[in-house]
């Protein structure tokens, strides 16, 4: 059974019979949930893969696919290094693609990484708000 809620965002409800997973508003405009930028989650990948690999021996079997992960993440981030998007560099700090934003790497830097996660920000709601000049300047804050 499928709830829905202000804004379009559909909570998942878990009945007796089955659970419903969330859905993307259908309404045109930003996501609500995408719009709530005060709060940067951050997810260190390749510290996460390594722990999973090298300290629990149940998951060796995900070793192979989460080499293959690794290489493609490595991928990415080169190309958005050359594509310097900073909405993109933003994403790639957060998720400790890029060493500055990795605690574990030589090369953090927790100054250089809010700024980067910053102009990704600034970014985010110049562009959200260039995409939706009906609704007001406070679209993205």
């Amino acid at each position: 059974m499928k709830k829905q809620t202000p804004g379009g965002i559909s909570a998942l409800i878990v009945t007796k019979k089955k659970a419903v997973m969330p859905t993307m508003p259908t309404s045109p405009g930003p996501h609500p949930l995408l719009m709530n930028d005060r709060l940067q989650w951050r997810a260190n990948l390749p510290g996460m893969f390594k722990e999973i690999l090298e300290h629990n021996d149940q998951m060796s079997i995900f070793r192979q696919p989460f080499n293959i992960i690794r290489g493609i993440l490595v991928e990415m981030g080169e190309r958005a290094a050359q594509l310097n998007d900073p909405e993109l560099n933003a994403i790639m700090v957060r998720l400790s693609i890029y060493d500055v934003g990795d605690p574990y790497s030589g090369h953090y830097d927790p100054k250089m990484a809010q700024k980067v996660i910053n102009a990704g920000l600034a970014a985010k709601r110049k562009r959200i708000a260039h995409e939706n000049p009906d609704q007001g300047p406070d679209i993205a804050t």
